[in-house]
């Protein structure tokens, strides 16, 4: 279901929620719904990467971090600690990191 324009945002934001309460599984499901409305939106391509490494979804994990990199060329775990500080709290943050090891994406 679609309200607007900006209803992506929406879900991933709601995909957030779940994260931080470690419900991965829910939070994977607004996120592919986030994804399927707007496809080059960088929050919710790097939740779906996160999420792809928190649940050991291997073949998945590949073709998220490909898209992320797509999307931010010069993405890394020290540019998206530094992105992040000021609106995520350390604790998401380290789960969100730990996410984009488990996919590859490199520390510096």
């Amino acid at each position: 279901m679609s309200l607007g324009p900006d209803t992506h945002s929406y879900k991933t934001l709601l995909a957030m929620a779940h994260l931080a309460a470690g419900r991965y599984e829910e939070a994977m499901g607004w996120i592919d719904q986030a994804v399927h409305e707007r496809a080059g939106a960088v929050p919710a391509t790097r939740l779906k990467a996160v999420l792809c490494g928190l649940l050991g979804r291997v073949e998945e994990r590949r073709e998220w971090l490909g898209r992320l990199l797509q999307l931010m060329a010069d993405a890394t775990i020290d540019r998206f600690n530094v992105q992040t500080s000021t609106f995520l709290a350390p604790e998401i943050r380290a789960v969100m990191a730990e996410g984009l090891r488990k996919i590859g994406l490199p520390e510096e």
